[in-house]
């Protein structure tokens, strides 16, 4: 995080994010919840501040995706997601924001690709089985 001078973070409080209307704010598509211990937020450095209620940090994030053409070869789709698992641990070490986005991440729950009918590109379904994640059935074309 850049900024001129020392920047502060504050954490939905959290009657706010257990309420009726922030759950379901974090549960439509393209948003993820957030809950994190605030001493795991140490990647910022000296001139940020996390401010919470009960050394939690709740909010949400706008979730990110990798995705291919649907007309792509099924091969070059495989490949291309595959590399992308194989890199995920590399990409947050040069861009420590992406975990904070859920990128590497086939959660429904999280992205909620489901609910609006995105469904996986064949070759990229086969490359995150092989790797160990559960595509959802809806998510699988």
């Amino acid at each position: 995080m850049a900024a001129a001078g020392k920047i502060n973070i504050v954490s939905v409080p959290k009657k706010m994010y257990e309420g009726k209307g922030f759950q379901k704010y974090i549960k439509a598509p393209g948003m993820g919840p957030i809950e994190w211990s605030v001493n795991e937020m140490n990647v910022y450095g000296p001139n940020v501040k996390i401010i919470s209620d009960d050394n939690t940090f709740r909010s949400a994030a706008n979730t990110g995706g990798t995705v291919v053409n649907k007309k792509m070869d099924k091969k070059l789709a495989r490949a291309l997601t595959a590399a992308f698992i194989k890199n995920i641990k590399l990409l947050f070490q040069k861009a420590s924001f992406m975990k904070y986005h859920f990128a590497g991440s086939v959660d429904d729950k999280i992205h909620g690709v489901c609910k609006v009918g995105v469904k996986y590109h064949p070759g990229a379904i086969e490359a995150w089985e092989e790797a160990g994640f559960k595509i959802p059935a809806c998510a699988k074309s």
